[in-house]
Parts: structure tokens; C-alpha cells; sequence
């Protein structure tokens, strides 16, 4: 098969790849769940995690076993087969006809085989518009629409150094919304000395309307207002306590077999620069942060020196596919907590809402896996089930690599590295 064939296959046979795709991961979904076979799509095919998930979501929404209407859902395969539809127009729809809320006027099924029939000799964009269409309409029939309205932001920098958001709003917020950003740009544009594209304009109101203490008055000559600075953009100050052994309760052993508490390495130091952490060596030899001991007035819940520690010591969800941010993310215990596991620096890793639900709390009834600490290093890792602790992983984004822990074991092993003599 040449390059041509290939993308033929793509562009007219939808179907065929998506059963494809389903043959390829329908026992391993059984057996470890969507997430795991999503990740292994991923490895294969060479694609972003966002695309395995789509294919993935296709596949079974065509073939696999769960479906209110087979006879339906078959009559659709088959126009869809008929037609020479491709596999981008059938993500396109699918991700359109996932959207219907109003199920009593229209089964999903339905609706897919009603779009397959009129999507013959369209475009991807054609087709995706003729589907949101269809869904708007069958949803604005409904008493009241649910509504979704939600925030992304992009996990890195693009080649610009900069971060994406994207929002979403009901029709008639996201008018106000649009309404009052750009009163604010036109305020910015009374400045002679405002050098700022339109588009520019709006992204600094909208950055200015957040982060001002008060917001910004579009009555008033203000064209300056003022700023908060977040608490999470306070430096922090990391100390190695190279040849101290955590005692716990915040004790340090130093080497001549004194015991110390880790203030007394402190000083002044955080006073002048901002939060102070410290790590040294846990009994198993790999760096840890220094105190954080169980919060007894209110046990169940990470304080909030615990929480920045955490956030410190990853930086990232503790998933090895997740780009969330860990000041963002829940404070998940090892030894779950209903399990006897306490509040503790050990116990506690960060994982974002969507991981901390997935994490197998059970050790005995394995199925997503368990975020753990690795045995070598410390750090926060996804242990897939049936394998041992020390082949779990870790996350390698870019971020990950200067979270502190990642840091502190690549100081502490070059301070016990020996130096060759001469």
C-alpha cells in the first residue's frame, strides 16, 4: 500500500478502521478499563492521548456491546459503509451526536443514522455543522436546556510561550461576557499611548477584570487598575539537608548523632525570600520534604502548608499522562483514608479529580492501577496493576522535571557520588 492508498483508506473507510480499532483493544478494555487501553491506543498509533480517546469512544459507540437500538445502530454502520465515509467525518459526528441531551425526542442512534444519510458527498466541516445543527434543535426543545459551560487551559506553552484558555458559556452569557470585554478594550484604546491590537485589548481586559482585587469600572478615567499577586507565584526556597536523616515531627539526625529540629536550619532565610522547605533523607534513602505531621483538629483534609508542600514536591498530577497543575489538584491518600491511612506527607500525593476517582483504593480488587511513591525515589507514580511498585511511573513532562523532588534526588545523588581521585 502506498501513501496515496493509505490516506484513501482514511478518507472513505471510516467503519473499517474504527472495527479495527475496536478488534484491537475490545479484550484489553474488559480486562484494565478505557483508560489503559486509551494509553496503549496512544503508544501504538502514535497519536495524542486526545485522538486514542476519540477513536476509542468511536469504536465502541459502532461496535461495542452496550446499545439502546443494535438494529438502529447497524442500519447506520452500514449507510456509513455505503457512503465512503471517512474517519474524520465519523469523529467529527460522533463527537456532535454525543452532545444530545433531549434522549426522549431522539435516540442517539437515531440521530447518528440521520446525519450518516445526509452526510454523503459532504465535508468534514459540512457534515460536523449539519450534526451540531441537528443536536441544537433537538436540545432547544427541552424546558430547559442543560447547560455545560466549562474552562480549559492548555497544559504548555506553545511555540510562543503561551498558554491557551479556552471557555464555554450558554449563547447569552458568553454575549455579555463578550459585551463587557470589549467596553473595557475600547477604554484601553483611549490611550494615546495604547499600542494593542483589538485582540490584544480584549485578552488584557479579560486579564485585568480577573486578576484586579475589585475589577474595573468602565465609568470612570481608571485606565490602570490595580493588581493582586497570587500566593502560589511567592518563591520557595529549597534546602538540601545532605547527611540528616528525617526523624519525623520535623527532627533532623545530622551526622555527629546530634538531633535538631529543622527550624533551627531556617534562620532568617524564609522571612526574607518567602516559604521554606526542606528535605532529607527518609529511612529508605531517597530525599523527602521535612514536616507536615498528622493534623490532628481536623485530620481527614491536607492543611494548607501540607497542600504547598505536595504542590512543591510534583508540581503535576501524579498520572504520568496528566498535565494538571498539583496547587489544582486533590490531596490523595496512599493508604486510603477509610483504610486507616492518615494525613501525612508519606501518605498524601496529589492527583486531579479525574485520577483520584480512577485510583484503585482497594489494593486487593486491581483494575486502573494505584498512584503510589516509588520505592527508589519518592515520587509520585502510577503502579498499573499486576506489576511490582518499583515499575511504576512517573510523569516526565517538562514541568514534572523541576518539581522539587525531582531536583532534590538529583542533588542528593550527586552529593553521595564519590569523587574519582586524581
Amino acid at each position: 500500500m502506498d501513501i496515496s492508498q493509505a490516506f484513501s483508506v482514511f478518507g472513505s473507510q471510516g467503519v473499517a478502521v474504527a472495527s479495527w480499532v475496536y478488534e484491537q483493544v475490545e479484550e484489553l478494555v474488559a480486562q484494565r478499563g478505557r483508560r489503559l487501553a486509551a494509553e496503549w491506543l496512544s503508544e501504538q498509533l502514535c497519536v495524542p492521548m486526545s485522538r486514542a480517546r476519540a477513536l476509542l469512544a468511536l469504536s465502541f459507540d459502532l461496535f461495542g456491546s452496550r446499545c439502546e437500538q443494535p438494529e438502529v445502530r447497524r442500519a447506520a454502520v452500514d449507510a456509513a459503509r455505503e457512503a465512503g465515509l471517512g474517519l474524520e467525518l465519523l469523529l467529527a459526528v460522533n463527537s456532535a451526536v454525543r452532545a444530545l441531551r433531549n434522549r426522549q425526542a431522539c435516540s442517539v442512534d437515531k440521530l447518528r443514522l440521520e446525519v450518516y444519510q445526509l452526510a454523503a458527498g459532504l465535508s468534514v466541516a459540512e457534515a460536523k455543522d449539519a450534526a451540531r445543527a441537528r443536536v441544537r434543535g433537538l436540545n432547544a426543545q427541552l424546558d430547559q436546556e442543560p447547560t455545560q459551560q466549562a474552562l480549559r487551559v492548555s497544559a504548555t506553552p506553545d511555540a510562543l510561550g503561551l498558554r491557551h484558555l479556552h471557555a464555554a458559556y450558554p449563547d447569552a452569557d458568553a454575549a455579555s461576557i463578550e459585551h463587557a470585554l470589549r467596553q473595557a478594550a475600547n477604554k484601553l484604546f483611549d490611550d494615546p499611548a495604547c499600542t494593542l491590537t483589538h485582540t490584544q485589548a480584549m485578552a488584557e481586559a479579560l486579564k485585568r477584570a480577573v486578576l484586579a482585587p475589585t475589577g474595573w469600572n468602565t465609568n470612570n478615567n481608571e485606565h490602570t487598575p490595580a493588581t493582586t499577586e497570587h500566593i502560589l507565584r511567592h518563591p520557595m526556597v529549597i534546602i538540601p539537608a545532605i547527611g540528616m536523616r528525617n526523624l519525623g515531627d520535623g527532627m533532623l539526625a545530622t551526622t555527629d548523632g546530634a538531633t535538631i529540629h529543622y527550624t533551627e536550619l531556617c534562620g532568617g532565610i524564609a522571612e526574607e525570600y518567602g516559604y521554606l522547605m526542606i528535605y532529607a533523607e527518609s529511612a529508605e534513602g531517597h530525599p523527602e520534604p521535612v514536616g507536615g505531621a498528622l493534623i490532628k483538629q481536623n485530620p481527614r483534609f491536607a492543611s494548607p502548608a501540607q497542600r504547598l508542600m505536595i504542590a512543591t514536591d510534583q508540581l503535576l498530577c501524579a498520572d504520568p499522562t496528566c498535565h494538571r497543575r498539583a496547587a489544582n489538584c486533590h490531596m490523595h491518600h496512599i493508604q486510603a483514608w477509610a483504610n486507616g491511612g492518615e494525613t501525612t506527607l508519606n501518605n498524601l500525593i496529589a492527583c486531579c479529580a479525574t485520577h483520584n476517582r480512577q485510583n484503585d483504593d482497594n489494593p486487593e480488587k486491581p483494575k486502573n492501577g494505584r498512584y503510589i511513591r516509588h520505592p527508589h525515589t519518592g515520587q509520585a507514580a502510577h503502579q498499573t496493576p499486576n506489576t511490582p511498585p518499583q515499575h511504576a511511573t512517573t510523569n516526565q513532562r517538562d514541568l514534572a522535571k523541576r518539581s522539587g523532588r525531582t531536583i532534590m534526588n538529583q542533588h542528593f545523588t550527586r552529593a553521595t557520588q564519590t569523587t574519582p581521585e586524581h
